[in-house]
């Protein structure tokens, strides 16, 4: 089954984007690797990629399955998760970016947890992404916005802080005449007596007259300083 979902988001590090670009760009032919992925409130993060061992060609690239094993392994010494090795790239070269059968097969074969991201991209800078659900049910999600995402620098505090301190918010003044957002406006504050404002009803149907193009600036505001009278 596939759906487009653009409720699902795929972010990628700066680096992350930066390494997969000039990678693409610098090989002769396809290129692939891997990268963690880090799960969070509106999509996945992409935050180390890895440029294991592999075999290509100008129509295909395979990747060397004792590198990916020793990467695996590295990963784990470190201290880090190698389950978190989630997310499957390769690029076209100068093709267009799709799904060949190849790219079926081998996302199949990586199926080893609950889900696979995948992407492909090209020397022009196209890219296609996915996300395969393996558990519980069977589930692929095609066409996945991908964007570029920094990490948060927990500076929200500091930045309230330093808000409160050294930001002092004055009172929105009251505008008239008329409602209309885009409206031209002059500024009166509530100290000013309401009776000087004229009929303010008809102020609404020359604000949209005035954005209709039915009248000009000047005609506008000499009828506003008329209180909205035609003559």
């Amino acid at each position: 089954m596939k759906l487009s979902a653009e409720q699902i988001r795929l972010y990628l590090l700066p680096e992350v984007e930066e390494r997969i670009r000039h990678y693409t760009r610098l090989a002769a032919g396809e290129v692939s690797g891997l990268g963690t992925v880090e799960e969070f409130d509106g999509g996945f993060l992409v935050t180390d990629l890895y440029l294991p061992k592999q075999a290509c060609t100008p129509a295909g690239t395979e990747l060397d399955q004792e590198a990916v094993a020793t990467l695996m392994l590295e990963l784990d010494n470190s201290g880090k998760d190698p389950g978190g090795l989630r997310f499957w790239w390769h690029s076209h070269a100068d093709m267009n970016t799709f799904w060949s059968k190849t790219d079926e097969q081998c996302i199949e074969n990586l199926a080893n947890g609950d889900y696979v991201l995948s992407l492909v991209t090209n020397k022009r800078g196209s890219m296609l992404a996915r996300l395969d659900i393996f558990r519980p049910v069977r589930v692929t999600l095609d066409d996945i916005p991908v964007g570029v995402r920094t990490r948060d620098l927990g500076l929200l505090e500091s930045c309230r802080k330093e808000l409160l301190e050294r930001v002092n918010d004055s009172p929105i003044p009251f505008w008239a005449p008329g409602s209309h957002p885009m409206a031209p406006r002059r500024e009166v504050f509530l100290t000013e007596p309401t009776s000087d404002l004229g009929p303010v009803p008809d102020i609404d149907e020359l604000d949209e007259q005035y954005l209709a193009g039915e009248l000009a600036w000047e005609e506008y505001m000499d009828r506003v300083e008329r209180g909205g009278r035609n003559g």
